[in-house]
């Protein structure tokens, strides 16, 4: 689809998705160890991790990350936290038995209670889950001095309610087009590196915001997957005209219906369907350059460069049987890594 005598600029698109991203990176092994390979990096959530893996070239360090990821606790309560856990549970069943059993366990309950704090304290948590573990996991393997490849961490700003992007390319390739066309866009620099994937990774409510650096000033940022879980519209703002992206769920165009239990399923279903506009969205914006180059107005790229958008796509042909707060499910963890890497194999064209 690209014109002779040009060489493509390759996109791989990493989506968010927790623990899932072990089949994220599963798929990254295969398609390197086939032999493709990509100038451009686009990642949120997890998607940014496993991208800052791929942009620095440590894919063995990426592959030896998540076959190790359960014993490094990713999913710790906070102390505090975990202390109401205990009482919420404990504490119903003796109430129930009546004021003997209250009385004799009331220097239990008061100092379970008095752990947590004042009220106030308490109203003050911005996430229940310690950072630390992922914190940790970015600290030991990111380098921002060993980038090879052009990175896009997408990341979502509370404090101006924007949807940012952060970026880093080479200095041979030049950013000048892609911030045109992205206005909230901010330099990656050794001093934001870590802290704006680790921002991107947070997602809200577990994880306390993340502040980060844009020059400037501060801003506190969550999860990319709030307003940008699959950034292929930021793949093609970069230039890329192949355009690869990674899934984590399988294509089922007959979805089963079903029945809404609870304010965090009611959070969880509208998320999803805010994904799907804006994936929806950004292959219309593909199929809009497309019909422009065939039609022989000038599409977007480098310098007005005329140019066709390919889009290609990996996915799990079913549901994997990890979900997304899994880390401590090695068996599962490995079992959707090893899937990843067959899947690799069974790249395919979306028909924009």
């Amino acid at each position: 689809m690209t014109e002779p005598n040009r060489t493509s600029t390759r996109a791989l698109v990493l989506s968010g998705g927790g623990a899932l991203g072990a089949y994220e990176a599963g798929v990254i092994k295969g398609l390197f160890d086939r032999g493709e390979d990509f100038e451009v990096i686009c990642g949120t959530s997890i998607g940014a991790l496993n991208g800052s893996f791929v942009a620095q070239n440590k894919l063995a360090e990426l592959e030896a990350t998540w076959r190790g990821i359960a014993a490094r606790n990713v999913i710790r309560l906070l102390p505090e936290v975990m202390l109401l856990k205990t009482i919420v549970s404990e504490l119903p069943p003796i109430l129930a038995r009546g004021w003997v059993q209250i009385l004799l366990n009331a220097g239990k309950i008061w100092s379970q209670v008095h752990g947590l704090g004042s009220l106030s304290n308490l109203l003050t948590f911005l996430g229940g889950i310690d950072p630390t573990p992922i914190a940790t996991i970015i600290d030991e393997h990111l380098d921002f001095s060993l980038l090879q490849r052009s990175l896009i961490v997408s990341g979502t700003n509370l404090t101006f309610g924007t949807s940012d992007a952060f970026f880093w390319f080479p200095p041979s390739t030049g950013s000048s087009n892609f911030q045109a066309a992205n206005p909230s866009t901010y330099p990656l620099t050794p001093e934001n590196f870590r802290a704006a994937v680790r921002a991107s990774t947070s997602i809200p409510g577990a994880f306390a915001p993340v502040a980060v650096s844009t020059g400037s000033q501060e801003s506190q940022y969550v999860d990319g997957g709030v307003a940008n879980n699959t950034p292929i519209g930021q793949a093609i703002d970069a230039g890329a005209d192949d355009v690869l992206v990674i899934f984590m769920d399988s294509d089922n165009s007959s979805p089963t219906p079903q029945r809404i239990e609870n304010l965090a399923q009611v959070g969880l279903d509208c998320f999803g369907v805010m994904q799907q506009k804006i994936l929806t969205s950004d292959l219309k914006t593909a199929q809009r350059v497309n019909q422009s180059v065939a039609a022989g107005r000038a599409g977007i790229g480098s310098g007005g460069a005329r140019r066709e958008i390919r889009i290609r796509s990996v996915r799990p042909k079913q549901q994997l049987a990890l979900s997304v707060l899994q880390f401590d499910r090695q068996d599962l963890i490995d079992q959707a890594y090893n899937q990843g890497i067959v899947d690799a194999n069974t790249v395919s064209d979306i028909t924009v």
